[in-house]
């Protein structure tokens, strides 16, 4: 539930899964996700319209910004996740473009809060989805050692491959003599 300390100002966390899915997704689902917020923002109009898209594009930027440094098979240390909620925690610069009421209410009183909710949802959203991403990697990985498909038999393509240049390498599939 967002808060609404005065007409138009609405707090709520909604750059927390902005910023995930540009450091987890890729730049499609931000993308998608990006346009569906603006287009809410833009609904709800009033006085924090400009703010809240421009803590929109920050978050976009510092989940790219993650996703751009920590390319796979990069595996995310602490310092990482920390250090990526510092890079999302950038969107309070938006505030600057508020409204003088607004402005100093939510610099002294909901910064500090969001911070701190900021730094747990992020981090340990992160965490997760690091470990799972983890996961997956190492279920392709032992996808891809499998010689022989358990449903029918036959070979998996990634060692069909392997066993074709084995053989090219090898010269075993040089034309025998009597052949065409």
């Amino acid at each position: 539930m967002p808060l609404e300390p005065m007409d138009g100002l609405i707090i709520d966390l909604r750059n927390v899964p902005l910023v995930l899915c540009g450091g987890f997704l890729g730049r499609r689902a931000s993308l998608i996700y990006f346009c569906m917020t603006v287009i809410t923002r833009f609904g709800l109009g009033c006085i924090g319209i400009l703010s809240g898209i421009l803590a929109t594009i920050i978050a976009v930027c510092a989940g790219g910004l993650l996703a751009r440094l920590t390319r796979p098979p990069f595996h995310h240390k602490v310092k990482h996740l920390v250090f990526f909620y510092y890079m999302a925690s950038l969107h309070f610069c938006a505030a600057v473009v508020l409204e003088e009421p607004a402005q100093s209410w939510f610099l002294e009183n909901a910064s500090a809060p969001i911070a701190i909710f900021n730094l747990a949802s992020i981090t340990i959203a992160a965490h997760l989805l690091d470990a799972e991403e983890l996961k997956i990697t190492r279920e392709y990985r032992l996808a891809e050692s499998a010689t022989l498909d358990t449903d029918h038999g036959a070979m998996m393509r990634s060692a069909f491959v392997r066993e074709i240049a084995l053989r090219m390498s090898s010269r075993m599939m040089d034309p025998q003599p009597g052949w065409f």
